[in-house]
């Protein structure tokens, strides 16, 4: 019984997708229609080891363009809100960590249903073969310890 409850664990660990993340998709997707092939980091032109002070600084030099008091166009509107966006993830630790993750992964695309890897993403049947064969390892260990033992 004990086996399963952790075989169930590990399974979510491998299968789900955070609200975080689908966020962080949405967002990159919207980015890459409109500026294919950018960054974050590229669209506030600073480095990926930029602070919040530079990313501030950034955000707000270009935003004076965007902003839709200065700049009524409907195309600037969506920047702004895309800017705005980029600049919130950037700030926040734990978003940022989560968009370098996918950033140096890859980020998965969009097929239809769900989010789904371009490039290797262990799944569901490896996931599960994979912890069967660390528990029956786990297990034969166990068993020549004790066996040795005596």
């Amino acid at each position: 019984m004990k086996l399963w409850i952790l075989v169930t664990l590990f399974i979510g660990a491998f299968c789900a997708w955070d609200q975080e993340d689908y966020e962080l998709f949405d967002l990159n997707d919207s980015l890459q229609q409109q500026f294919p092939g950018s960054t974050f980091y590229s669209i506030l032109e600073v480095e990926p080891t930029a602070d919040d002070r530079e990313i501030t600084k950034q955000y707000r030099k270009k935003s004076l363009s965007l902003h839709p008091d200065k700049n009524p166009s409907e195309e600037a509107g969506k920047l702004y809100a895309l800017l705005t966006s980029i600049s919130k993830i950037l700030k926040d630790e734990e978003f940022r960590k989560r968009y370098d993750g996918h950033l140096k992964k890859g980020f998965p695309s969009w097929k239809g249903t769900g989010y789904y890897y371009t490039r290797y993403k262990p799944g569901f049947l490896t996931a599960v073969l994979a912890i069967l064969v660390f528990v029956s390892v786990g297990q034969y260990i166990t068993l020549w310890i004790f066996y040795n033992r005596d």
